[in-house]
């Protein structure tokens, strides 16, 4: 959903209460996650509450830290977070919408709509500048 990239548009590190594989599947899209500071083998628990239950480990072990502690991991996640919001709005946005396009145009196709190649082309230089 939309809910994972407000973290990423504020600039913070995340973790990702989900369904299984959901972490997995923002890495397959080029996003990096925080598996060099915590455990993120929560996204492969097939069982909700185990998983929701290893992320509260997960949270409590940073709650754990001393606050200067947070802070230095937090400054060295910094590379991370300016990459996401950088793959975000520059890699990320036009893959999605060739991928919108690509899947209109064979919708329009399998319907026998009409529609003009140019015209798509347009929609799409529309949607990512």
């Amino acid at each position: 959903t939309e809910k994972i990239f407000k973290p990423i548009v504020a600039g913070q590190p995340f973790l990702l209460l989900a369904g299984e594989g959901n972490l997995q599947y923002l890495r397959d899209y080029g996003f990096k996650t925080f598996s060099d500071y915590w455990d993120e083998s929560y996204d492969s628990i097939a069982d909700p509450g185990q998983r929701v239950q290893a992320v509260v480990d997960v949270l409590e072990r940073i709650a754990g830290m001393s606050h200067s502690e947070q802070v230095r991991m937090r400054q060295d996640m910094q590379g991370i977070i300016e990459y996401n919001f950088d793959h975000l709005f520059q890699t990320l946005r036009p893959m999605v919408v060739d991928e919108f396009i690509t899947n209109l145009s064979t919708a329009l196709r399998e319907q026998d709509v009409a529609y003009s190649v140019a015209d798509l082309g347009q929609l799409y230089r529309a949607m990512v500048n």
